[in-house]
């Protein structure tokens, strides 16, 4: 999926048998996403998109992605907790953290959070969490 045109993360948790896909809306429906999933031999439906979901002012906005080691997490509803709390911060536009890796992506505006913010959100909510890596990414026209 991330090489197709529009699809700008794709990240799948066979243990909660569900995936995260962040994709450009003008290109992308949520639907036409499930279906293109289908298509390639895995039945997929849309299970929810966010209330508030953040789109970029422009298309060529820099983003980054930070990689936070995040340990403490004991099941699902940890993972669900920190990713419903972290995307609800001004600036993150999205977040999938995977109970078995012990850890987090966060996709978030550089010009609102800083990496250590990002960390620091997860931390205060008692978890151990640790910057691993951070890079800018920018996003396809």
């Amino acid at each position: 999926m991330n090489a197709r045109p529009g699809i700008q993360s794709c990240t799948v948790s066979l243990e909660a048998a569900e995936g995260v896909v962040v994709f450009d809306p003008s290109l992308w429906t949520a639907e036409e996403v499930a279906e293109s999933v289908d298509d390639m031999g895995f039945e997929a439906k849309v299970k929810s998109i966010p209330k508030d979901v953040k789109v970029p002012l422009h298309a060529n906005s820099a983003q980054r992605k930070a990689v936070v080691s995040i340990k403490g997490m004991v099941c699902h509803a940890c993972v669900n907790n920190i990713q419903d709390t972290v995307s609800q911060r001004p600036g993150i536009h999205s977040v999938v953290v995977s109970l078995e890796k012990e850890e987090g992506v966060f996709t978030y505006d550089p010009t609102v959070l800083t990496d250590d913010q990002v960390v620091e959100a997860v931390d205060d909510m008692g978890f151990e969490a640790k910057l691993v890596s951070a890079e800018g990414i920018s996003l396809p026209t």
